[in-house]
């Protein structure tokens, strides 16, 4: 299940955004950081995306098929998208990645199946 945000605003914004994403990519977790993460996001502050799903795609990859299920959507906001295996996000947790760091340092995870 999609979690509700508690800010009206966000949650009209964001919310067909995970939900095509989760619809379309089957992801195991989805967190968001950064501003809309705090509820503190501006016009043009970007969607901070991390998504945890296992798959063999190549990196870059991952990023490009998220991206094409949400091109159509519109009044989104600029996007920046991780995805990461659960196996690559337990070694960026294990070794102190300080990027991942700072993502969950203000986070929140709206989706996990």
């Amino acid at each position: 299940m999609v979690r509700k945000y508690s800010n009206p605003h966000i949650s009209a914004q964001l919310q067909p955004l995970i939900e095509a994403i989760v619809q379309h990519y089957c992801p195991n977790k989805i967190v968001i950081y950064g501003p809309h993460a705090t509820s503190n996001a501006g016009p043009n502050d970007e969607l901070g995306l991390l998504i945890i799903k296992e798959t063999s795609e190549r990196p870059l990859y991952r990023c490009v098929s998220v991206r094409k299920i949400l091109a159509g959507l519109t009044n989104r906001p600029p996007l920046d998208i991780l995805v990461l295996t659960q196996s690559e996000f337990q070694s960026a947790t294990e070794t102190n990645d300080p990027y991942l760091q700072y993502m969950l340092g203000s986070s929140v995870e709206v989706y996990a199946s």
